[in-house]
């Protein structure tokens, strides 16, 4: 028996976390969008436009190849997108 479970416990995973990074594509786009009207452009929110079709890219190919730890990567870096790039983005503001 596997660290997951059972093959639909897998399965589920593996949706979930496609369907989530896929979801956090337009999320942190529009997120982006949204600080740079209010505060102006920094470099921090550049990764705020790059990671999510990053981290979606390998979620589709984690899901595909049946790859756990690749999707969970990928849900990790979609995780971590938006406090990396306002983090940044605050201490280049500083």
């Amino acid at each position: 028996m596997s660290f997951l479970g059972d093959g639909e416990t897998l399965d589920r995973f593996l949706s979930k976390g496609r369907m989530m990074c896929l979801a956090a594509v337009p999320v942190c786009w529009a997120l982006c969008a949204f600080f740079i009207a209010e505060e102006g452009w920094r470099f921090g929110l550049l990764i705020g436009f790059l990671l999510p079709p990053v981290a979606a890219y390998l979620g589709i190919v984690g899901h595909r190849e049946v790859r756990p730890g690749m999707t969970t990567l990928a849900s990790a870096l979609a995780l971590a997108t938006v406090p990396l790039a306002l983090g940044l983005a605050w201490l280049e503001g500083h």
